[in-house]
C-alpha cells in the first residue's frame, strides 16, 4: 500500500469534520452524543435512562489492541501489499478483523447516534437491531451512510468505500477462495441477494485499512472531545425526552476515579 499515511488522513478528517458539524449545528446533542446516553431495562431505584454507558467499550478492548498491534506489525510504513506466499495468512486476518469490526455494536451504535443527529432525528437511546445483530446491511447503507451523504461530508463517503456486508458474511460461512497468483478473492453467498464475485487484494486491502482507521479514530478523537467538553464543564439547555418523560440537563465534568481525572457526564430529568 502506498502513500498509507494520505488514506489516513483522509479518515481522521473525515470523523472530525463530522464532529465539528454536529457541535456546530446542535451543540446540546453533541454532548448528549459525547455523554454515550444509553436507555438500560428497567432496574429499582435506577433511571432508565444513564450516561457514561461503557458496556459496549468493554466487549472491544482486546479486539482493539490486537488491531493496534498488527497494524504496528505490517503497516507502520508504506510497502506491506501480499506480495509474499505467506501474506495470504495477513490478508486472512484482516478478513477477520473486518468482519468484526462491522459486527462491533459500540461502533455501529456511534455511527448511527452521529448520522442520526446530523440529519435533526432525536438521539437514538437503543436500538434493538443492533443489539440483536440484526438487518446490518439496511441499518449501515440507510440509516448511516446515506444521511452522511446527504450532509456531503467526506465520512459518508469513505464508509461507502469500506463497507461490503458480501465481505463479511462469505468470510464468516467461509464462503470464500483465495486466488494468490492473480492476486483476487472469489466470495459468494445469498444474502442480501444471491451473488458471486471477484474482490482483488488491491480492493480489499483499501476496504480494510478504511475500515480499520475510521473504526479506531472514531474512538481516539469520541474520548477526546468528551476530555475537552469536560475541562470546559460544558453543559446543556433541556433537551426532551422520549415520550414527553421529561426534560434532560447534562453536565461535562472531570471526575477523579481512584487516582486518575477521567470525563464524566451526569444529568437531571424535571418534569416541567
Amino acid at each position: 500500500m502506498k502513500d498509507l499515511h494520505i488514506l489516513f488522513e483522509q479518515s481522521d478528517n473525515a470523523i472530525a469534520e463530522a464532529f465539528l458539524q454536529l457541535c456546530k449545528e446542535r451543540v446540546d446533542y453533541f454532548l448528549l452524543f459525547l455523554s454515550r446516553g444509553e436507555e438500560i431495562p428497567y432496574l429499582e431505584g435506577v433511571h432508565k435512562y444513564v450516561f457514561d454507558y461503557i458496556p459496549d467499550l468493554r466487549t472491544n478492548f482486546f479486539q482493539r489492541e490486537y488491531c493496534r498491534r498488527y497494524l504496528s506489525k505490517n503497516y507502520s510504513q508504506d510497502g506491506f501489499d501480499y506480495d509474499q506466499a505467506d501474506d495470504v495468512y495477513d490478508l486472512i486476518t484482516e478478513m477477520l478483523v473486518y468482519s468484526h469490526i462491522w459486527e462491533d455494536v459500540g461502533f455501529l451504535k456511534m455511527l448511527l447516534r452521529l448520522a442520526s443527529l446530523l440529519i435533526d432525528k432525536e438521539y437514538p437511546w437503543k436500538n434493538e437491531d443492533i443489539e440483536k445483530h440484526r438487518k446490518y446491511h439496511t441499518l449501515i447503507t440507510k440509516n448511516i451512510i446515506e444521511p452522511l451523504n446527504s450532509k456531503k461530508l467526506k465520512l459518508g463517503n469513505l464508509l461507502q468505500i469500506a463497507y461490503c456486508s458480501q465481505i463479511r458474511n462469505s468470510f464468516a460461512h467461509s464462503m470464500y477462495e483465495i486466488h494468490y497468483d492473480s492476486r483476487k478473492v472469489t466470495i459468494w453467498g445469498d444474502i442480501p441477494e444471491e451473488y458471486k464475485y471477484d474482490i482483488t487484494f488491491e480492493d480489499f486491502q483499501k476496504r480494510f485499512l478504511y475500515t480499520v482507521r475510521i473504526w479506531n479514530q472514531l474512538f481516539k478523537q469520541f474520548d477526546q472531545y468528551r476530555e475537552i467538553a469536560a475541562q470546559n464543564n460544558m453543559q446543556t439547555s433541556s433537551i426532551l425526552l422520549p415520550e414527553g418523560s421529561g426534560n434532560l440537563f447534562i453536565h461535562a465534568e472531570m471526575i477523579k476515579r481512584g487516582d486518575d481525572l477521567e470525563a464524566g457526564f451526569k444529568g437531571y430529568v424535571t418534569k416541567s
